[in-house]
């Protein structure tokens, strides 16, 4: 192409041209003017209607499988650049000329129709009426001549149709119409008819000047052809973009012409000087070729006319299309359209439109049969497809249903419904003998239905593969399940009450006639009883609407459960009561010996716990289903299979009678249960045993987990046992088929408590052992016999926890308050009492036993005193005081005889030694072997020293030689401080001991071992009269830790902790005010 001087040319040819559109005759090839769509004396309307709903959707393709997509390619390139219908010889050749009138959707669907037909009939094609199709259409009405016809009180009314408007001249053919007006119309049985039936005026352009008005009922059920088929093709891909395929594949393999909707105020006309030379062509009477063009711009836009797709041509530049402004589209090539306005312009009638247009709205492909092919067509939807219905999620299948009556023995051998969007699926099934409120209530025709799928939304006639018998009278149901798998409309198309732009749809609707489930099939609601109570989302948001943040548009709630989906914002004002589903049957006269006559069906009736679910395998058609209860028909003679399984995943069967017989082998989990049906109605009671062991079964996983913890080690004993125990018993249970729900719960029980045990571990003896400690320090002589015997009793207890050590610690701490509180008890005795008790225990004392000394002498006369004074009537309390000291110090100063065995042991043992530390203790240890006065003490002390020098004879002398001490320690304390003086005993290295008349009487005088970590528990008596309280040290803090305790009377309790290491030792020591530090025993560390 030559750009610089195409472009001049072109300006021009808008500029010359721009006269013809406005009405006048320049460059026209006829006489008459040239019509703008709807332009007509009353005022402008509008030849197509929009239908309300947003199908923009359909003029997308599905999306097709990956692996087809190479062979998708290889038939578009297939397809040629250039096609028409025309050159082919597969049209009409007529260009119509619709006048004045808003007729256009008429004559491009009658045109359509007979544009299918001549691949067959070629020049006997019929011409068909599309005034017929515009008047009958806003006259609807039911076919009296066909008792089947049921749609009364469906039409569409001219728009704001009212009583004022009633006589109006013209009302049918200016409102205008859409092809879904059209479909509904032929489908009902109304046209198309043949043009000399209803004959369309000669063009005209004055409305007064029109031949007739009204036409003749009579004629309104003429039907030249039946229509199969009203499918719409999409113009993109699925992802959007521009996909001429199947319009060009339809003009391929259909021939004909297909209808389109587009908004017509673009079409232009321009001079054309390519190389390349279109199929049709216009020149202006003076050589020049011009070319006829629509393109208003790429973006959507509604539409107000329809016309004829009859070709395409891919060659055309983009620069030939523009909009007002002076736009291209994105793509060369455009659709050789037909117009309806006669042989108008430079190409009369015809006019190329840019594939990318945005307006185009439709596009449709009409396909006929034969009228006389059924003697009946069954229907309730009139007025069809205004509006698709369906459950809230899009995807949901949805089954649909119309229930007729049969007004004679039929055949039923065809339905019809529409698709609401691509790649629909459907499924078709036939009940006999129903009743009139359940479609399912029947007989069923078929054991699996007929199933199919539809790649183009529209309105579809499906043959029955096996056609159905109908008896007189009967009511039958035509349930047909919808699935939209690409989820973009609701799948189920009904008629609508509404008031659309151009027209009204009246849409009549009774009880027991249309039927929809969203739920699958279980439940069916009467489409009559919903009116406007449904729940309506809006599609696209009304420009003027508050809801512009909003894309999914306001929603008008309703309480049915069925949803709508509307083009614009809901508006009352145009959208009424939903009415019947678009669903028809095809019937012919007379029973077919070859067609399915449905066996008549018996009731089964299976009643169960609602414990377990079931399922119906087999040929079964449920009436009732709920938990508990089954209800189906069932053909005799049919096999069924029943499967019971517990309703909670985990439980499990233990028992199961049929009607009253117990069965014997069945599995846990699973029952199933195979009956023939019998020629009568028949019941079956089934009871079941259903066990909950979920909570056992976890419990038992619990349990073995715990077992396997820290905490199960550290528990006591018996909590062990008894957790073993519990798993043990929930293992039997559990494996035990037959066991009862109270076992299971017994057994689950069990194993909780026991792991919830394991929190009981053995607890701290430490706060009972201390108390322990004092009670058996105490002297039974210092309190009454009573309060003594009770204390003993719960100390005994006491004792018996601690020796265990298997007790909680709350029982402990109970143990230890109670013991506490004895204590606390306990009632000191009186001086008498002290005193006898004083007595009895020196009476206890054996001779051979002492040293035989001065201390033994004075101990002797004092018990001798004291007895006496007992023997007095009636002693003063202050003599009783007075010989408690007395002898309480006696028996303090006496001394057992001690044992020196040991020490001769190591006097023979070291008999001969050199070393010289061995030779000079071996000479005190027989000096103190020869002396009779020699104490326990003394002996044991020079024993250990002793022991240590043989140690370690021979060793070399080092600066930390122990000179007889023991590690770090000895009886010395820790700093080498030694304490000396009046009353204090001292260790020496060589473990000699001085002794002084002590203040301070100790129970415990003998050194001994305390093993480390353990507690001792020191009773200091005050035998000087005195009232200050004694001090109580140790010689090394580390080695032992000091506590008070408590005061009785004038015996003062503490208590040593043993925190050194095994093998130290220390002195224990008391020391009352202005005294010295008195030794009263030494403590090594075990």
């Amino acid at each position: 192409m030559k750009t610089g001087n195409k472009i001049v040319s072109l300006l021009l040819a808008c500029s010359m041209l721009a006269a013809s559109f406005t009405g006048t005759t320049a460059f026209a090839a006829s006489d008459k003017p040239t019509p703008v769509e709807g332009e007509i004396e009353t005022g402008a309307v509008m030849g197509y209607s929009h239908s309300g709903m947003d199908t923009s959707y359909m003029l997308d393709a599905a999306a097709k499988p990956r692996m087809l997509s190479r062979a998708a390619r290889s038939a578009q390139e297939e397809l040629p650049a250039a096609y028409n219908t025309i050159d082919a010889g597969r049209v009409t050749t007529q260009v119509r000329d619709q006048a004045g009138w808003g007729t256009c959707w008429a004559f491009a669907a009658t045109g359509s129709i007979a544009s299918s037909l001549y691949d067959e009939l070629q020049e006997n094609t019929p011409v068909l009426s599309p005034a017929h199709l515009a008047y009958f259409a806003f006259h609807g009405k039911a076919n009296p001549e066909d008792p089947a016809d049921k749609t009364d009180g469906d039409t569409y009314l001219p728009y704001e149709y009212d009583e004022s408007m009633i006589n109006d001249d013209y009302r049918e053919y200016v409102g205008g119409g859409n092809t879904f007006c059209s479909t509904a119309t032929f489908t009902r049985g109304v046209g198309p008819a043949l043009e000399e039936v209803a004959p369309y005026p000669d063009p005209f352009y004055e409305v007064d000047k029109t031949p007739w008005l009204d036409l003749d009922p009579s004629i309104q059920f003429e039907q030249a052809y039946r229509l199969d088929d009203s499918i719409y093709l999409p113009t993109k891909n699925a992802d959007g973009e521009l996909d001429t395929t199947a319009i060009k594949k339809a003009l391929m393999e259909n021939g004909g012409s297909l209808v389109v909707a587009y908004d017509s105020s673009g079409t232009r006309a321009f001079y054309y000087e390519e190389e390349y030379q279109p199929a049709m062509i216009g020149d202006d009477g003076n050589g020049n070729k011009v070319i006829m063009t629509h393109y208003t711009g790429s973006d959507f836009g509604d539409c107000n006319h329809a016309v004829q797709i009859v070709g395409w041509d891919d060659n055309i530049p983009k620069e030939y299309f523009q909009d007002a402004q002076g736009n291209s589209p994105e793509h060369d090539g455009g659709w050789l359209i037909r117009n309806s306005w006669g042989d108008w312009s430079y190409m009369h009638g015809y006019f190329y439109m840019s594939y990318d247009e945005g307006t185009i709205t439709e596009v449709s492909q009409y396909q006929v049969g034969d009228a006389d092919e059924f003697d009946h067509t069954y229907q309730y939807d009139g007025t069809g497809w205004s509006m698709s219905a369906g459950a809230e999620d899009k995807a949901t299948a949805v089954p649909m249903a119309n229930i007729f009556t049969a007004t004679s023995d039929e055949t039923l051998r065809a339905v019809s419904f529409y698709t609401t969007d691509a790649n629909a699926e459907y499924s078709i099934q036939v009940y006999t003998d129903t009743n009139n409120y359940n479609p399912t209530s029947g007989n069923k025709a078929y054991e699996e239905p007929q199933t199919g799928t539809e790649q183009y939304p529209g309105y579809h006639t499906v043959y029955l593969d096996e056609p159905v018998n109908l008896k007189e009278g009967e009511n039958y149901a035509v349930v047909v399940t919808m699935q939209n798998p690409l989820g973009r409309a609701y799948p189920v198309a009904c008629e609508m009450n509404a008031t659309l732009d151009n027209f009204r749809v009246q849409a009549a609707i009774d009880n027991h006639q249309s039927f929809i489930s969203i739920d699958g099939g279980k439940s069916w609601i009467d489409l009559a009883d919903v009116g406007e109570n449904y729940t309506a989302h809006s599609k696209r948001v009304d420009p003027n609407s508050q809801n512009q943040e909003d894309w999914t548009g306001n929603i008008e709630p309703g309480t049915s459960g069925v949803n709508i989906e509307v083009a614009g914002d809901f508006d009352g004002d145009v959208w009424d009561n939903l009415a019947n589903v678009c669903l028809k049957a095809f019937t012919t006269e007379g029973n077919d010996e070859d067609a399915v006559t449905p066996a008549e069906a018996k009731l089964l009736t299976i009643t169960y716990d609602p414990t377990v679910t079931m399922q119906v395998s087999g040929a079964a058609d449920d009436v009732v289903n709920t938990a508990g209860t089954y209800i189906g028909k069932v053909v005799s003679g049919e096999e069924l299979t029943l499967s019971f399984a517990p309703v909670v995943p985990g439980r499990e069967i233990t028992g199961v009678t049929v009607n009253g017989e117990a069965v014997e082998d069945f599995d846990k989990n699973l029952f199933t249960y195979s009956l023939t049906m019998g020629e009568e109605n028949m019941a079956v009671d089934i009871e079941f045993s259903v066990v909950n062991k979920i909570t056992l079964n976890a419990a038992l996983q619990l349990a073995k987990e715990a077992q396997k913890s820290d905490e199960y080690e550290a528990a006591l004993s018996d909590v062990q046992e008894a957790l073993d125990k519990a798993i043990a018993n929930g293992e039997e249970v559990a494996a035990n088929t037959t066991a009862t729900q109270e076992e299971i719960d017994d057994a689950w029980n069990l194993l909780f408590d026991a792991v919830q045990a394991l929190q009981f571990q053995n607890g701290n003896m430490a706060g009972l052992q201390a108390v322990l400690d004092l009670a058996n320090s105490l002297q039974k002589e210092d309190f009454t016999q009573a309060s003594w015997d009770a204390m003993v009793a719960v100390r005994d207890e006491a004792q018996a926890m601690a020796d265990a050590q298997d007790s909680l610690q709350q029982d402990i701490d109970e143990m230890t308050q109670a013991l506490a509180d004895a204590l606390n008890a306990l009632e000191p005795a009186t001086a008498l009492d002290q005193l006898q008790a004083l007595v009895d225990t020196a009476n206890g004392y054996a001779a051979d036993d002492y040293i035989q000394n001065d201390a033994w002498d004075t101990f002797e006369a004092a018990l001798e005193k004291a007895e006496a004074l007992l023997a007095s009537t009636d002693p003063s309390q202050d003599d009783v005081t007075a010989m408690i000291v007395e002898l309480s110090t006696a028996m303090a100063e006496i001394r057992l005889v001690p044992d020196k065995s040991k020490l001769e042991d190591l006097i023979a043992k070291t008999e001969g030694s050199t070393d010289a530390t061995v030779k000079a203790l071996r000479t005190q240890a027989i000096a103190l072997l020869a002396n009779d006065l020699a104490t326990q003490e003394e002996v044991d002390a020079l024993v250990e020293e002793l022991e240590v020098a043989i140690e370690n004879a021979g060793k070399p002398s080092g600066g930390n030689s122990s000179s007889g001490n023991k590690g770090s320690s000895s009886s010395n304390t820790s700093g080498g401080n030694v304490y000396a003086g009046e009353g204090t005993a001292v260790v020496t290295s060589s473990a000699s001991v001085v002794t002084a008349a002590k203040s301070v009487v100790s129970d415990t005088t003998a050194p001994f071992v305390l093993k480390r970590g353990s507690a001792y528990c020191f009773k200091m008596t005050v035998v000087n009269g005195s009232t200050a309280t004694p001090s109580f040290t140790v010689g090394n803090g580390s080695v032992l830790k000091t506590q008070y305790v408590a005061k009785v009377g004038n015996d003062y309790y503490f208590r040593v902790y043993a925190i050194g290491t095994p093998g130290q030792s220390t002195g224990v020591y008391t020391q009352m005010p202005g005294e010295a530090p008195v030794l009263q025993c030494a403590v090594t560390i075990g």
